[in-house]
């Protein structure tokens, strides 16, 4: 399942990762869930688009609000986009999550050889681009692609580089069709 309006770290590699599955955990983790569909069942893997709730608390947007997770538009399903971007909002001026200073990667480090959300220019051998087109979509791109050059990747839109294809497919990214 993957929750509607908010593009969360991956647990695997990317900065924040595992401490947004660890507050996603204590969120809803032995909880009755409610699950609203907005206008998709499915997105393109097949995975069912919720919007959960515990109680009253709207998980996404809570996540959202921690700083755990970004605010991001997936048309047509918006009906609660206002709520996840006064979510960001308020998770950006309190520098919560995502939004606290980041430690900087340095080259040869743990967390530069891993990618890290808040790379802004490659580390060492991580040279494909993981990009988010204006559907949504995650595209990534290899240096000898013919997109690769004009790509730029904007990590506060939560795109980002990768060191493998497989790391990158294995994140729920798809090669360029260029």
């Amino acid at each position: 399942m993957r929750y509607i309006g908010i593009d969360a770290p991956e647990s695997q590699g990317e900065r924040l990762g595992s401490e947004a599955s660890a507050a996603n955990a204590d969120l809803v983790e032995g909880r009755t869930l409610y699950l609203e569909k907005d206008q998709s069942d499915t997105d393109p893997y097949g995975r069912l688009l919720r919007y959960v709730y515990v109680g009253d608390l709207c998980v996404n947007a809570e996540l959202v609000r921690l700083g755990f997770a970004r605010a991001r538009a997936y048309p047509p399903d918006v009906k609660y986009q206002e709520l996840m971007t006064r979510a960001e909002a308020d998770a950006r001026s309190a520098g919560r999550g995502l939004w606290a200073a980041a430690p900087t990667a340095t080259p040869g480090s743990a967390s530069a050889a891993a990618c890290p959300q808040g790379c802004v220019t490659p580390p060492p051998g991580c040279l494909i681009k993981g990009n988010i087109s204006k559907s949504g979509e995650r595209i990534y791109h290899v240096p000898a692609g013919r997109s690769y050059e004009q790509t730029k990747i904007d990590t506060a839109a939560g795109e980002r580089w990768f060191c493998t294809e497989a790391e990158a497919l294995a994140n729920g990214w798809r090669k360029s069709k260029q």
